[in-house]
């Protein structure tokens, strides 16, 4: 559909779109959404953050474990094992190691 201008309407809005995006696209980018990118198990979404597998990023991706993994009954030393636990189990995921290495993973 074209408006009076001769261009098209969808095209002026994807433009918008898209503007609106790069606007806020770096208030979005954190350590909880990067852990979600980098734990998805979503086939295609998994092949492309291997990528974003990098030691930066892992240590926010522990970062955000530590967060999550706070309990008021553990110690910091019960926590820091759960932490590691955590990265072991995902670094066992990603190279599709142990219990991961089967047909529906």
């Amino acid at each position: 559909m074209q408006n009076c201008k001769g261009s098209s309407d969808s095209s002026d809005l994807s433009k918008r779109v898209v503007a609106i995006w790069k606007h806020r696209a770096e208030q979005l980018k954190s350590d909880f959404a990067l852990a979600g990118h980098l734990l998805n198990v979503q086939p295609s979404i998994c092949t492309d953050a291997k990528k974003d597998v990098t030691p930066d990023n892992l240590k926010r991706l522990e970062a955000v474990a530590s967060k999550l993994l706070r309990c008021p009954d553990h110690s910091d030393n019960e926590r820091e094992q759960l932490v590691q636990c955590f990265m072991d189990q995902f670094h066992a995921f990603c190279h599709k190691l142990g219990w991961f290495n089967n047909e529906t993973m």
